[in-house]
């Protein structure tokens, strides 16, 4: 029986391809963790300065001082979405907006900030939504 060498000629063209595969996913993951990293900090830091600036309580109750009102965020690849629950009224909400837009020039934050305003944590009623930045 006469044995052909295509399977060790493949497997030596596999081999590298894989190699070079896990190294580019490897690096392509951990510059996508380092972003997310970023946009992770900077939601922080712009939900903590709304906290400081106007009274919104990670509390969910009406005992706390602030009211059943919350601010969160997410994050994604470039962008920072804001939540805010239990807006009062416009004025409060133009308050936010400007709250957010200097913190984001005074941090140097370079991502794109969208804030949805709800109307209480309960049926959370979208009123409106900003979006700063490119």
């Amino acid at each position: 029986m006469m044995r052909t060498h295509s399977h060790s000629i493949w497997s030596g063209l596999i081999t590298p391809s894989i190699v070079l595969w896990l190294v580019l996913t490897t690096l392509g993951f951990s510059g996508c963790q380092k972003a997310g990293k970023l946009e992770h900090e900077a939601g922080v830091s712009l939900v903590r300065a709304m906290r400081s600036a106007v009274c919104l309580s990670p509390q969910k109750d009406e005992t706390s001082p602030c009211g059943a009102r919350d601010a969160r965020y997410e994050a994604s690849a470039g962008h920072i979405f804001i939540n805010i629950y239990g807006v009062a009224d416009a004025k409060e909400i133009a308050e936010l907006v400007d709250v957010v837009r200097q913190a984001r020039e005074r941090m140097n934050i370079h991502f794109r900030v969208t804030i949805t305003f709800f109307n209480n944590l309960g049926d959370r009623k979208k009123i409106t939504a900003d979006t700063i930045g490119e």
